[in-house]
């Protein structure tokens, strides 16, 4: 799971089609942070994660659901996984 933040943020800036430039204008996130979110390199934050989606167009429900679709198995950050008997 450590680039599949930086790849969903990518593909949803990519599908607008804006540079990182444009996108930290919007966000007020630096570009340098956002540089670092797409190479992996950084973990974003809730509030930061809240801002691109604003950006993007999408609600968060959609950003965690095209993580989950692209890792092909359901995400759950409130409930750990409990093996099957």
């Amino acid at each position: 799971m450590d680039r599949i933040f930086a790849n969903t943020i990518r593909y949803f800036r990519e599908e607008i089609g804006l540079s990182q430039v444009e996108i930290s204008m919007l966000s007020g996130i630096s570009q340098s942070e956002l540089s670092k979110l797409e190479d992996g390199s950084r973990w974003p934050r809730k509030k930061t994660i809240f801002r691109l989606c604003r950006v993007f167009g999408i609600s968060t429900k959609e950003f965690f659901r095209y993580m989950r679709d692209d890792m092909g198995y359901q995400l759950d950050f409130k409930h750990p996984a409990k093996p099957e008997d």
